[in-house]
Parts: structure tokens; sequence; C-alpha cells
């Protein structure tokens, strides 16, 4: 098969596993474009940090999209508007999503307003201005009417007329958008006479913070280097992703998926609340980078008359071993995966590879085929003469001393610190596999990286666990909880929550022993594909007596894509298609600090596993 064949048959089973992207329009507008316009799916943030994306809400008749800025005179008497248009057409299933691209309106002074009008439609934040372009909006207080079947603009245009100009009296102004979404759910001609636009809106400022380009964007000075820092750890060859940024070429072919992944905040896979929290290894884009790339990708991908750059000089190869070479690598026996059925979890247990009572640094597993491991985790059974300190690990949900799964990247434990590995003790793994279709083998292996002397602080990872949900059929969002509460003072280096296709979204708080309260992580979207450990830029002491506090949600309807089946009730469980709510922390200690290894407790009690 050629290279451009396989480009192509890649592109169409990414685009399948995906979905496919309504179209997207080209450049900044200069004018409104017309109501036939379709859509381009995008995903932003609200006021509050919850999560929406355009295509979720194809169950709703019809979804209202509003240009909102909060700077202007006028916003207001326009929410009010709107907030009546909503109420008359409440029974009707009509979605209504309010867009502020105002650079200088952050989450606080979007609340604060909201507080103040009493707003209960939800205000996203286009901090990229990327969203408000594609759709031609040039001002605020303009309504735009989508038909979710086809996600075309059937109205576009005020809320309603402008009071001022339909006289004293209010029963003369026109209710524009009540009337297009009332002709539109009636099935017929949205032809709205007379339509004005938006006196009352404000122009959309650009964000002058981020000066433009002189002479544009250019490819090898600006996009190579996001792709490099951002893109190619993984678009690579033999990376985890489906291609490699390997050449302009490719690149281009490329682009307008890239176009359509960044708008929905796909890739790169990064899903932490950025203004909750500064987290080592962020993959995320700023907000400069996405207009970098997608101004790029709408003005054509132009390569210009530079050398291509990832062709001439080509990244790194992926690595075997990426914290670097190992002290010791342990391999465990053949594991035969069959070609159908349920896997259940396989515990496999080999010796320690340590003659002496030794200080592990970091660890990695790595299977030999990533395609079959769902998960693996290693727990530490302790000899005998060191029982009085052994883990609870509860078979993987108290805690474990290292994990693997797909596109979780090892993390070496934090700096003058580790885990303890006695000698004589016992490697226990826990291996979950999935059926592909073909019969297959995996040879899985353990690194181990060693101290030379033994650490000043000893590392710990815990977990807190929720066993006790019930999520019913075609539920939205089924909140759940846990808490953790440690017995002593530790400093927090980062966090792991864990869920499965159902998971909407992982919060951790800290409640202090003096009443305050802090969140030391959001994760908005929670997306079971992309298993992240979230470690702190700064660590975060942890006073004796503190509780964190892991809130989360889950989504069991069809308006989740990831969704196996919305119409099934759903418990814990092991497979994929039941549910987890985990929540993972990694924290250090002096050695020998607390009687309890664990240094803490789960306040929820938890079952032993099968």
């Amino acid at each position: 098969m050629t290279r451009t064949k396989r480009t192509l048959l890649c592109t169409a089973i990414v685009v399948a596993v995906l979905g496919t992207s309504v179209l997207a329009l080209r450049g900044v507008p200069t004018k409104a474009a017309p109501e036939s316009q379709v859509v381009s799916d995008f995903a932003l943030l609200d006021h509050t940090g919850q999560f929406h994306q355009l295509s979720r809400y194809a169950t709703a008749r019809a979804v209202v999209l509003y240009s909102h800025d909060a700077g202007c005179p006028t916003s207001s008497e326009t929410l009010a508007s709107l907030q009546e248009a909503r109420r008359n057409v409440a029974q009707q299933n009509v979605a209504f999503l309010a867009i502020d691209a105002n650079p200088r309106d952050d989450r606080e002074t979007l609340r604060r307003e909201t507080a103040k009008t009493g707003l209960d439609i939800p205000i996203l934040q286009d901090e990229s201005q990327l969203v408000t372009e594609s759709l031609h909006v040039a001002r605020s207080g303009e309504a735009i009417l989508l038909d979710t079947k086809s996600w075309r603009i059937v109205y576009r245009g005020p809320v309603e007329q402008d009071a001022r100009a339909a006289g004293p009296s209010p029963s003369r102004r026109r209710h524009h958008l009540v009337e297009a979404i009332t002709a539109f759910l009636a099935g017929r001609p949205v032809t709205i006479d007379a339509r004005p636009a938006p006196a009352t809106g404000c122009a959309i400022a650009s964000d002058d913070r981020i000066p433009a380009k002189p002479g544009g964007i250019s490819y090898a000075a600006d996009i190579v280097p996001i792709l490099r820092a951002k893109c190619t750890a993984c678009h690579r060859q033999g990376g985890i992703a489906p291609w490699a940024m390997d050449s302009y070429d490719l690149v281009k072919v490329w682009s307008p998926r890239m176009r359509a992944v960044i708008l929905t905040g796909r890739m790169p896979p990064w899903h932490a609340d950025p203004t909750i929290g500064k987290f080592a290894h962020d993959r995320s884009l700023s907000t400069e980078q996405k207009r970098t790339l997608v101004r790029w990708i709408d003005a054509g991908s132009p390569r210009g008359a530079n050398a291509d750059s990832l062709t001439t000089t080509p990244g790194p190869p992926a690595e075997e071993w990426p914290l670097g070479t190992p002290d010791v690598v342990s391999e465990l026996p053949l594991q035969e995966i069959p070609a159908t059925g349920i896997l259940e979890y396989r515990y496999v247990r080999i010796a320690a590879p340590v003659r002496q009572d030794t200080w592990v640094r970091a660890v990695q597993i790595a299977p030999r085929n990533p395609k079959v491991m769902h998960h693996a985790v290693l727990l530490i059974e302790y000899p005998p003469r060191w029982q009085h300190q052994q883990p609870q690990w509860q078979e993987g949900v108290g805690g474990f001393f290292a994990t693997y799964a797909p596109a979780l990247h090892p993390t070496p434990f934090p700096p003058d610190s580790g885990g303890f590995l006695p000698a004589g003790a016992t490697l226990l793994f826990q291996l979950h596999y999935t059926a592909t279709g073909e019969a297959t083998t995996d040879v899985p292996r353990v690194a181990f990286y060693f101290h030379t002397k033994p650490p000043a602080l000893e590392a710990r990872i815990v977990g807190a666990v929720n066993m006790g949900f019930n999520i019913p059929p075609n539920a939205e969002d089924v909140p759940v909880e846990a808490t953790y509460a440690f017995d002593q003072a530790v400093t927090l280096h980062g966090f792991f929550p864990h869920m499965h296709y159902r998971g909407k979204r992982f919060r951790y708080e800290v409640y202090y022993p003096d009443g305050t309260r802090e969140v030391l992580l959001s994760v908005p979207r929670y997306d079971f594909n992309w298993q992240t450990f979230y470690t702190l830029q700064t660590p975060k002491p942890i006073p004796q007596g503190t509780k964190i506090v892991m809130t989360g949600a889950f989504d069991n309807s069809p308006g989740n894509p990831a969704n196996p089946d919305p119409s099934k009730e759903v418990r814990w469980g092991h497979q994929s298609w039941d549910e987890m709510f985990l929540g993972y922390m990694m924290y250090t200690a002096p050695k020998g600090a607390s009687p309890d290894p664990a240094g803490g407790r789960a306040a929820i009690p938890t079952q032993r596993l099968r």
C-alpha cells in the first residue's frame, strides 16, 4: 500500500471513530454569513467552568446561540430579552447558549453579571474568538437559531426589535427570535420581515493582547514550532497517534481535521480547567497557539518558500524507556489473549528484583502489545518482617505503586523521594486485557530506577473510592462523591482521576482544618480515552486533619458520544461499560512519620473486589 493510500485510510478511520465534523468556514469574516451556513462543531467552558459542546445538544429540537459582551452598556437589557424568549419557548426543547468573546470578560465578571441579572443561561467563554469568527458574528446582541438535524442556521438577527425603535409601548415590540423558533418548530419557513441589525449591541473588539504577526503566519517560523511542542510527541513514527507529523504534505492533508479537533478541544489531549492550578507537562494549546494554527489552516495552510523542517530535521523517534535507561527490567510470563469474549482481571506475581531493601525513584510498566492492554496496576506485597508497614492497596482501589494505561506517560516520584521496595517482596500485577477480534499474546515488562542512597521522603499514591453509586438509564448528570482524610501533614504532588466511558467531570477540593476551601484540580470534560496524571508545578503542603473531597458526575444519556448503551442501569464494575469513581493522589511525607504508611483514610468505605 502506498503512503498516500495509507494516509487516506487513516483519515477515514479517524473520522469514523471521532465523528464527522460539520463544515468549517474559512477566514475572518467582513460581513454576516448567509443563513444557510452550516455551523462547525465547537466546545467551550462556561462562566461556572462547566463544559459544553455544540454537537452534544443534538437531542434538542433547536439551539440558540447568542453573542454576548458583559462590558456592553446594553448587556442587561439584551439578556433580559433573551431570558424572556427562553421562557416563551420553555416547553419546546430548545437549548440556549450565550457566547462571550470579549477578551476583557473573565469568568468572575461573567459570574457577577449572571448573579445580578438572574440569568440561568450558560455563558460560554470564547477566549480565542475563533468560534465567534466562524459564526461570522461582529456584534453582541445577535441571536442565531440552529436546526440540530443539519446544524444549519435558520435565523440570525436580534432577539427582538429595539424597544426604542418600537416606541414607548412594550406591546409594540417584535419578538423576532420567538417568531423564528415558533415557525421553525411548526415546520413553516422562517420569514421575519424588517429585521434590523442589532442596534443596541456593541462591536466585538479584537484581543490586542496578542498582536498580529507581521507578514502573516509562517509555516516554518510559527506552525512547526507549535507542532513540535504540542503534537509530535505522539504524532511521530512509532508513536500512539494514527499518523506522523513528519512532512508539510501530511500536515496539509490533515489540516481540516486538525482545525476540527482544535475547536472541539479534542487535541491536544489535556482536560484540566486552565483557570485552576498550574501543572507540569501541560499539553494544552495557548490562546495564541490556537489562533495561529486555525488561522493558518483557514488561509489554506500555505507552506511558504522555506525548507520543510519537519522533513529536513525530523524529531527524535519514540523512546522505549522515556525516563532513561532502567537499572533493572523484569519480564512477566507470556499472556495469551483470546480473540473474543469478556476478559476478567488477571493477577500475576513475580519476585521483586532486589536483594536488599531498596528505594525506587521511578518505575514504568510497558506492554509489548499495547493494543490489547486496557490497564495494568503494580502492587507490592511486603515480606513478613515488613508486614506492619504493608500499604492497604485494597487490590488497587486504595492506591498503587505504579500503573499503566494507554496514553498515560510514566511519572517519576517527586525529587528526593521514593517508593519503598523491601528485599523479599513480591510484585503483584493486576492486568486487564481487551479482546480485539484476533488471538494474540503479550509479554509485559516493568522497569525500575533506583536511588543510590535513601531519600529524605517517602512517596505514596493513595486513593478514595465510591462504589455505592447507581446510574439510571438515560440520566445526563448523576453526581458522585468520595472523601480522603489526611491523618498527618503531607505535601501533595499530583492527581489521577479515574472513571470509565460515562465519566463526565471530576474535581478535587481541599477542606482545610481552619474551615477554608480550595479547588486544586477541575476536569470539566473527563475522557476515559486519555488517562492523565496531573502533576502540580508547585507542590501543595497539606496540614494534618485536611480532607480532600472529590466530586464528579456520570453522563448516561444519548448525548454522551462515548456511552456504550444509554438504556442500561450502570453500577460499579471492572469492565469499561461498567463504571468506577476513583480519585488517586501522590504525596510525600518524611519516612516513618505515621504508623499508618498510607498516611490517611478514605472516608467512604470500600468493598473488596472479586
